[in-house]
């Protein structure tokens, strides 16, 4: 059977407890003999922080390609000089403007988070139907929502939650939106 574990962050150098479960499940799986490959989406280079066995694939599906709409840093000039400190005034005030014009094209910051994780998830419903993988295994809901938003498998997934689901499912965009 082929198993594909999903995490979509924090698995590579990550020494968490999410990170421990997928090891563990991993190597258990390949014990019995399943083919078995954990996948991520990380912008990082590094190695999993706890031991696999030695059949157990590890694969970063991330790639610079995919679009991802940013909204720009802001900072302030903690230096002494009043030229800079201008210049640097000037400078936030453009990159908030400009992160207003983005923000209103979008739809707000749901509006990005929704086109990224589309973005995202388009990249994921690719790799899964090149792998065709027997069963799914997500570590996270984070990691459901990444590979199912507006993708249909006829694959079973398991979403394994290793935290506390009141707190794991009570808003699947990570934060609270404002009330309106």
């Amino acid at each position: 059977m082929k198993i594909l574990l999903v995490q979509h962050q924090n698995f590579i150098n990550g020494s968490g407890g999410t990170e421990k479960i997928c090891t563990f499940l991993a190597n258990g799986f390949s014990d019995l003999g399943h083919t078995v490959e954990i996948a991520t989406n990380q912008d990082i280079t590094g190695k999993p922080v706890f031991t696999l066995n030695e059949d157990v694939k590890v694969t970063n599906i991330f790639d610079k390609n995919i679009p991802k709409i940013e909204l720009k840093p802001t900072f302030n000039y903690d230096g002494f000089n009043p030229f800079k400190w201008i210049l640097y005034k000037v400078k936030k005030k453009k990159i908030k403007i400009e992160n207003k014009k983005l923000l209103r094209k979008n739809g707000g910051k749901d509006g990005i988070y929704i086109k990224n994780l589309n973005y995202r998830a388009r990249a994921w419903k690719s790799f899964i139907d090149d792998r065709q993988p027997d069963v799914i295994i997500t570590m996270t809901i984070g990691s459901l929502l990444e590979i199912t938003f507006e993708n249909e498998y006829k694959i079973p997934i398991l979403n394994s939650t290793n935290g506390r689901p009141d707190y794991d499912y009570s808003d699947i965009l990570w934060y609270r939106s404002p009330v309106k």
